[in-house]
């Protein structure tokens, strides 16, 4: 039976290292200063980023200027899962308000601080975030991509006074609070996306300030893709072949085993069960009788 010639194309990717803790992001709300009879809204994402699921049975906080959105609970939060707690400011009187947030549940007894500022008038200033969508596209899994959004302050000056994310995917970075931009100027922040898995992801990131307008969002989103190794082969010449099968081996003269299932009726096959390494891989036909070639030549792919 004639062997086989091989063609290969990959994706490679590297991998994410976890940790054991439980997250929060940002670690603190800070509103800035608030108008009285006026709100604000903030979210903070809480992660658990231990290696076993936890039950978060309550939410509370120690001021009553601190209001949380109503939750679903108790709610369950599996290993590198996360829940986003909103908490809006309300502040009746003026001067600096301040307390913590206390999240409780099965292995959990954490808190994390809020502080706003009431104010006698509104700011007539504004706080525009360009763009107003961040679109990562493709980002290898334990790889990351980032993107900067352009802050500029219309109408007076403003001072930023915080940053938020719904999702911990995407982080902040580039800028540290508080920090005041000049009506008419503008100030650059980086968002970076960081996929733990396959998948679309999307988010909020927003911006609390003195400004009429705070908070102020932009929308985020992006997907996460894993490594693969594409193979490609031309079709046995021989008379009855009924499929083919593909071997791999994790050391250029290692053993040979077979990855597929079942036959490959294609002349194409995807390998998605890689990781960071070196691989040979090798095919053979196999015809009507269940007669089997000898290996096709030797491709080399190395994963970064």
């Amino acid at each position: 039976m004639a062997v086989l010639a091989l063609l290969v194309t990959m994706l490679p990717s590297p991998l994410l290292a976890a940790s054991d803790e439980l997250k929060f992001s940002p670690t603190g709300l800070s509103y800035g200063n608030v108008a009285i009879g006026e709100s604000q809204t903030l979210t903070m994402a809480v992660t658990n980023d231990g290696t076993k699921s936890l039950t978060i049975s309550s939410v509370a906080a120690s001021n009553g200027k601190f209001v949380i959105e109503k939750m679903k609970l108790p709610e369950t939060v599996a290993a590198g899962g996360h829940i986003d707690v909103s908490v809006t400011f309300a502040p009746t009187a003026t001067g600096l308000l301040d307390g913590h947030v206390t999240v409780v549940g099965s292995g959990v007894n954490e808190e994390f601080g809020v502080s706003g500022t009431g104010t006698s008038t509104t700011s007539k200033s504004e706080l525009k975030i360009t763009p107003s969508a961040l679109s990562f596209g493709d980002v290898a899994v334990g790889g990351s991509g980032t993107q900067a959004a352009e802050l500029t302050a219309s109408g007076g000056s403003v001072t930023v006074t915080s940053a938020s994310s719904s999702s911990s995917l995407f982080a902040l970075g580039g800028v540290s609070f508080p920090f005041t931009i000049a009506s008419g100027k503008s100030v650059w922040v980086n968002v970076t996306f960081t996929p733990p898995k396959s998948g679309a992801a999307s988010g909020k990131v927003s911006f609390a300030s003195n400004a009429g307008d705070s908070p102020t969002s932009s929308t985020v989103s992006g997907t996460g893709t894993t490594p693969f190794v594409s193979l490609s082969w031309s079709a046995s010449t021989s008379d009855g072949i009924s499929g083919y099968n593909v071997y791999r081996s994790t050391t250029p003269k290692g053993s040979y085993v077979k990855i597929n299932s079942s036959l490959v009726k294609a002349t194409s096959y995807t390998d998605t069960d890689v990781a960071k390494g070196s691989y040979a891989y090798a095919a053979t036909a196999v015809n009507s009788k269940g007669e089997e070639s000898g290996y096709s030549s030797q491709i080399d792919v190395v994963v970064p």
